[in-house]
């Protein structure tokens, strides 16, 4: 049973820091979200259902439809989860050498070696793999009908009849359009020398978004609900497999190449870099408010999202 409450604290974020190093001292208290960890837990309960969907799996990679391939794990453990855990929608399995055997294709010339760990096998571009990885899954299962089922969007949910029918891509489209929001914001990432993104967050971004629009000759981003299916999701589903197949064999050359080269359309950004810069907007500030006991009854304060109310609602919390 998880607890109704829930305390989060330590050191995290270390990638807003461009040496990788300081992380900020951050604490959460959370209550947990009893009717959205039902919809997660049929969601884990489905969860191979879900991954035998993946670009490496099922009938995608040549294999049947529920059938996991030798690049993910055949032994997924579901996780006790709630709406304060992350669910993984799949574990990766390595391809490990075997002293005395040939356990891998000889086509292959990388493997993960006895002893290797992921972060010292792809180093610094461990966490840039990992994120655009792990958000590109989150990108297809976006446009999943299944998936949205589980949330409740179906053709026949509480919704006008024009728009059920076109309820997923509408969702998919305003979680595309959002990226591409990040995209931009992410262009003050980049290193002017270096043309690296400081931000593991920030760089699957521009990176699933050259997938879908590499043809593209204008930095005006527009994205159309009709094409989702037919072109972002399969191009989509290209790079995942690729992404999935180096960090198994540990092909650290292929994998970051391919992270690399898929980026390449941001570079000629990077020119905007100090126009993005010079009009950059305040950051969003997430102000706690304040329950107060005002004559014996409870009063919840809330303070405007600027930096003053945010050192008002810490001065009155007695911080």
């Amino acid at each position: 049973m998880s607890p109704a409450v829930e305390l989060v604290i330590g050191f995290i974020e270390t990638y807003q820091d461009p040496h990788g190093v300081r992380g900020s001292w951050e604490g959460i208290v959370a209550i947990t979200n009893l009717e959205q960890s039902k919809q997660f837990k049929e969601l884990t309960e489905r969860s191979l259902e879900f991954i035998a969907q993946l670009p490496w799996n099922g009938t995608k990679a040549g294999l049947d439809a529920n059938a996991l391939s030798g690049f993910d794990s055949q032994n997924f453990i579901m996780p006790d989860f709630t709406s304060l855990d992350t669910v993984a929608y799949g574990k990766s399995e390595a391809c490990t050498a075997r002293k005395g055997s040939m356990s891998l294709p000889p086509a292959m010339n990388s493997s993960v070696m006895p002893g290797d760990t992921w972060y010292g096998v792809f180093g610094a571009d461990a966490n840039g793999v990992e994120e655009c990885r792990a958000e590109g899954v989150g990108l297809l299962f976006v446009a999943n009908k299944s998936v949205l089922e589980v949330f409740g969007y179906t053709d026949t949910s509480e919704v006008k009849a024009d728009e059920s029918r076109l309820l997923p891509e509408v969702r998919t489209l305003a979680t595309l359009l959002t990226r591409e929001h990040v995209v931009i914001n992410g262009v003050n990432r980049i290193d002017e020398a270096s043309l690296h993104f400081s931000g593991a967050f920030r760089r699957p971004a521009p990176i699933h978004s050259t997938c879908i629009i590499e043809t593209g000759e204008s930095i005006k981003i527009s994205l159309n609900a009709s094409k989702i299916r037919s072109h972002a999701i399969p191009v989509l589903e290209k790079l995942l497999l690729g992404l999935q197949v180096y960090r198994s064999t540990a092909d650290v050359e292929r994998g970051v190449a391919l992270l690399n080269n898929t980026a390449r359309l941001m570079e000629p950004g990077a020119r905007y870099r100090s126009i993005i810069a010079e009009q950059k907007e305040l950051r969003i500030q997430y102000v706690q408010p304040n329950i107060v006991l005002d004559n014996g009854k409870l009063e919840v304060r809330v303070y405007p999202a600027t930096m003053e109310g945010l050192i008002q609602s810490r001065v009155e919390r007695s911080v």
